[in-house]
């Protein structure tokens, strides 16, 4: 079961077979509860026909809808499925789709009850925060929204203090907003974190040099 997270947070498909990942006694399982295995034209796998109480098979088919961004229909699986058995899984992919509805509240307590079930949860969780927040912070700083971008690189930096390209692009937006003294040290910070961003440093100052001329 854990495999199935680490699929989805390192490559962000369902690459592998579901069949194949749960092993054969769980699909003699799930066909005896009415869920069966197909592949579909496109090559994909799913379960269908689904009507069992047994957690895993609600849960697996709670995951597949999640992949096929099918939130609300996922949520529907996910309950069933806890409520018949708590794996940290299910409210990992709860979460997962509650947030994706916007349900910030809804998804930070299932997170919570993730790692109350399995601490190696907190990994996960704190990952797929992290690269929410850099997706935030990218996207704010591309449409100029440069406070907005500022507070989101802070919590990248908060969850990750050696991610040096996030203290550099949190540097630009703090001097792009006028903080001088916030930005110099937002920029020294990457640079000795990542020697790299000495040289894209250099050539950003190069550059404004021209423009300005």
């Amino acid at each position: 079961m854990k495999s199935l997270v680490c699929i989805l947070l390192a490559f962000s498909s369902f690459t592998a077979h579901v069949k194949a990942q749960v092993g054969k006694s769980f699909v003699n399982t799930a066909e005896m509860n009415g869920l069966l295995f197909e592949v579909t034209a496109e090559g994909r796998d799913r379960y269908y026909r689904l009507d069992t109480s047994n957690a895993e098979c609600l849960l697996i088919h709670g995951i597949c809808l999640f992949l096929e961004g099918a939130y609300k229909e996922s949520i529907k699986q996910l309950d069933k499925s806890c409520s018949v058995f708590p794996y940290a899984e299910t409210f990992f992919f709860r979460a997962q789709c509650k947030r994706q509805l916007g349900d910030t509240i809804g998804g930070n307590g299932d997170y919570q009850k993730a790692i109350e079930l399995d601490q190696s949860f907190k990994d996960y969780i704190l990952y797929t925060k992290w690269t929410e927040y850099l997706l935030v912070a990218q996207m704010a700083l591309s449409e100029k929204q440069f406070p907005k971008a500022i507070i989101y690189y802070t919590k990248v930096i908060d969850l990750d203090s050696s991610y040096a390209e996030a203290f550099y692009m949190r540097g630009l937006a703090k001097e792009l907003t006028g903080d001088s003294i916030g930005s110099k040290l937002d920029f020294s910070e990457a640079i000795q974190l990542d020697e790299k961003f000495g040289s894209i440093y250099q050539v950003y100052r190069l550059d404004q040099l021209y423009s300005s001329a």
